[in-house]
């Protein structure tokens, strides 16, 4: 409950699970519910018998809130309301073993904003958590991005914004049915600029405290991704302390499941699959 507004918080453990096991809490992508992600989640839980909670993004699925013209939030409210909400549930159920946060696309920046927010804060949470894990999230800095385009799809998406009070993603199939202004005034600016300053943040370049997080992270992206390519994700490796990160890049032509998809349903659906569940698993057990 943040705000009086509800949102749902899924939480898969195993029967007969054991005090010190991993438990991984996954942030979904822009528009995509977190029961999207159910597969994903059952799998690591029965495959490995950990516990795996998924988080809604606001605006989203379960959640109660929806963007309009005179509901907005920005890239700062998710962590520093949204996030540690669902931390302090999925701990009040769950408190001891390992914490990894795992966020896909737009989830990675939200997870990365969290952490950012537990270091500067100092907070003891930031001592539970053994690992970030990054899939398919990257850094859009036009400047870096394969496809030019990106700078003016930032500006159509800003044009919206101010012309509906919202990012109608239902009309320009785009996000979910309906983003909110401030998260996509938030996005427009870092593709721009290529600084991630989210609107409410007191810090001016709050990326920059990544470098001092030292924690384990595993980047995951995958060759073709429409969205994501390999260069957005490393762009958004440096951020983090470089001897810390782990960069697996994937090629879909390995994996049956994966080279059939098309470039655009690549970056969502490999968490309907098995292709990248040993990659998740294996490196989570090395942190252990």
């Amino acid at each position: 409950m943040t705000d009086g507004h509800s949102f749902e918080l899924m939480i898969f453990s195993p029967e007969n699970h054991r005090a010190g096991i991993p438990v991984v809490l996954i942030h979904p992508a822009l528009g995509t519910p977190a029961g999207y992600y159910l597969k994903l989640a059952e799998s690591l839980c029965s495959r490995n018998n950990w516990i795996v909670a998924i988080t809604e993004l606001r605006g989203n699925g379960s959640s109660s809130w929806r963007a309009s013209r005179s509901v907005n939030w920005t890239y700062w409210t998710i962590p520093t309301q949204d996030i540690p909400a669902s931390m302090q549930l999925l701990r009040s159920v769950h408190p001891t073993g390992p914490l990894f946060l795992m966020g896909h696309s737009i989830g990675g920046v939200m997870m990365s904003l969290y952490a950012s927010k537990l270091q500067l804060e100092n907070s003891a949470i930031l001592n539970e958590i053994a690992g970030i894990l990054i899939i398919a999230s990257g850094s859009l800095y036009y400047k870096t991005y394969p496809n030019p385009r990106i700078w003016w799809i930032s500006w159509f998406i800003v044009f919206l914004a101010y012309v509906f009070g919202y990012m109608p993603g239902k009309l320009v199939n785009f996000g979910g049915t309906s983003e909110a202004k401030g998260l996509m005034l938030d996005w427009a600016h870092e593709i721009r600029t290529g600084v991630c300053r989210p609107t409410g943040c007191p810090h001016k370049n709050i990326a920059r405290v990544l470098k001092q997080i030292d924690k384990p992270v595993l980047f995951i992206s995958f060759d073709k991704d429409s969205f994501v390519p390999h260069e957005s994700a490393a762009r958004f490796a440096s951020f983090y302390n470089e001897s810390r990160v782990t960069h697996i890049k994937v090629d879909p032509n390995d994996y049956d499941e994966l080279k059939v998809l098309n470039k655009t349903a690549l970056h969502f659906k490999w968490a309907r699959g098995e292709a990248v569940l040993p990659l998740i698993e294996g490196w989570i057990s090395s942190q252990v």
